[in-house]
């Protein structure tokens, strides 16, 4: 991923003049961007998801106790 990052700014400061001046490259990065937020938003959703039944299934196996916060 960190890779993926440094080339993409390495070629975004590069053709930055030649990006910016075509809509539809333009377009497609915002579509792009769309879908990286939408990801990490259902990654997150999905993480919680299973912390939730993680902490389920500790509290049936270890017995009631409150949890420290």
């Amino acid at each position: 991923m960190l890779t993926i990052g440094l080339a993409t700014g390495y070629l975004l400061r590069e053709y930055r003049d030649a990006l910016i001046h075509h809509p539809a490259t333009r377009a497609l990065a915002d579509i792009v961007a769309m879908a990286v937020v939408a990801l990490a938003h259902t990654a997150c959703r999905a993480l919680q998801r299973a912390r939730r039944r993680l902490a389920a299934i500790l509290d049936d196996e270890l017995g009631r106790r409150p949890r420290a916060r």
